[in-house]
């Protein structure tokens, strides 16, 4: 009360400011020496503001502490409301020292920013690095197999070996650095957003497995007549990817069936994609791990894949603000489970990638 001189005011406050609460002079302490030099203006508006509105008005400033001079960073917050004698101000404030918090918050800012910029780095030198290594690939690839087919006959059974084992590790990297490729167009890409029949999608994309599917009897049906809101060329990527793996993980005693549907998930603010298959399955112990990059459940040589394809279709579910998950039992089949948003909470921080 400026009125009166008096103060009160609880231990902690005065704790804060490095004052003793029997000190003299303690409402100009806190009004006036407590007060950073280079906030003095900013405190003085701030307090009129206050008297002037007579509703609580919010400030975090610096002040000095009286016992050692340390420079702390408060959040304040005043009313103000006149005093029995006219000119005189009866305040009421609360404050909290934020110091050690708001260095908190810093540190995680640019430490954020700072794997931002990693991360493009990186992924620019994945995308160049990738398509510098496609053409010396290329070139043992052409070569390897114009060696065999020409001098193949001229060669014994190890010298033909040697080739083959040349051109199928080309052929490898190729593919790894296919999918290397397509995983950083995926965080990079801008996404266009649209919307999607699912029958209309999944139809496209077993167009593409005609003649696998064929081969194996497989039946691809979806249930679902809805439709979603995202970007076609991931969401069909991701699409391609589950059937793709649905028709590589059969059964050898039973023809494939994959089944595609789709219902709200809980809280009705999602969709629910479920893409199950009747084909061998997995423990469910791996069902996280699965969908790391390069990790594989069964030998190259049995299941051929670079182990990046569920890697890419969490990185584009994520993109869409969703969520990926698989259920699976040895023998049983499989059910690869997507959430997306039905509307986007904010599509033009996705479209430009601002939550990566």
């Amino acid at each position: 009360d400026t009125t009166t001189g008096e103060m009160n005011c609880s231990e902690e406050v005065f704790e804060i400011y490095g004052l003793e609460p029997d000190a003299d002079g303690l409402l100009d302490a806190f009004m006036e020496q407590s007060v950073h030099p280079d906030d003095r203006e900013q405190v003085a508006d701030f307090v009129k503001a206050a008297q002037e509105s007579g509703e609580t008005q919010s400030l975090t400033r610096r002040i000095i502490r009286a016992d050692n001079g340390e420079v702390r960073l408060v959040d304040s917050k005043l009313r103000c409301v006149p005093g029995e004698i006219k000119g005189g101000w009866r305040y009421f404030g609360v404050m909290q020292d934020v110091t050690e918090q708001r260095a908190a918050e810093l540190r995680l800012r640019h430490q954020a920013e700072a794997l931002k910029r990693s991360n493009a780095e990186l992924e620019s030198f994945a995308y160049v690095a990738s398509h510098d290594l496609q053409e010396p690939l290329r070139k043992i690839t052409a070569f390897g197999e114009r060696l065999e087919a020409g001098y193949g006959d001229a060669l014994d059974e190890r010298g033909r070996r040697f080739i083959h084992v040349m051109v199928d590790g080309a052929a490898r990297m190729r593919a790894l650095i296919e999918d290397l490729l397509d995983y950083s167009r995926a965080s990079n890409v801008t996404m266009k957003f649209a919307e999607i029949d699912l029958a209309e999608l999944v139809a496209d994309v077993a167009s593409e497995f005609d003649i696998a599917a064929a081969e194996c009897e497989a039946d691809i049906s979806c249930e679902s007549q809805e439709v979603i809101t995202g970007d076609r060329s991931l969401l069909r990527q991701v699409m391609t990817n589950l059937i793709g793996n649905a028709l590589k993980y059969r059964r050898e005693d039973a023809a494939p069936r994959i089944v595609v549907s789709m219902d709200s998930a809980a809280g009705n603010d999602s969709w629910r994609i479920s893409v199950a298959d009747n084909g061998i399955g997995f423990k469910p112990e791996f069902a996280t791990r699965i969908f790391d990059m390069f990790k594989r459940l069964h030998s190259r040589d049995a299941y051929p894949g670079t182990g990046l394809g569920l890697a890419l279709c969490t990185r584009i579910v994520e993109r869409h603000g969703g969520h990926i998950w698989a259920e699976g039992r040895p023998g049983e089949g499989a059910v690869f489970h997507i959430d997306l948003p039905k509307e986007p909470a904010d599509r033009y921080s996705l479209m430009t990638g601002a939550q990566d």
